[in-house]
């Protein structure tokens, strides 16, 4: 097999996989619209559980926290110490970090399908 012929295949390949990547890409924006729609009514109509054919669709909330940055760590720190003074115990810091992050409640969708 000659150098152009597997350059060739190279570049061939590479194009497909990035036009399956684009759509990949929009179907999983169609999806997060829907499911958006999805929650919303549900939402709206206060309903935890909808089945629908041979499936169920679950509303559950996950937790996220921000990230640590070091400006976070060095303004939590000085905020820490600016008001406990009396005290310097890291595990109360490392907890007490902790504790105050940023926390963020998100509702999400669950599929499953009914056997």
């Amino acid at each position: 097999m000659k150098l152009s012929d597997i350059l060739k295949d190279y570049v061939e390949q590479k194009n497909e996989i990035d036009k399956l990547n684009e759509t990949i890409k929009e179907k999983k924006n169609k999806l997060a619209e829907t499911k958006n729609t999805i929650l919303q009514y549900m939402n709206k109509k206060t309903i935890k559980e909808l089945n629908y054919n041979n499936s169920k669709f679950v509303v559950k909330t996950n937790k996220t926290y921000s990230s640590f940055t070091q400006k976070y760590l060095k303004d939590t720190i000085k905020n820490y110490f600016d008001n406990n003074k009396d005290k310097t115990n890291v595990d109360d810091l490392i907890q007490f970090i902790l504790n105050n992050r940023q926390e963020t409640v998100q509702p999400d969708l669950q599929l499953s399908l009914n056997k």
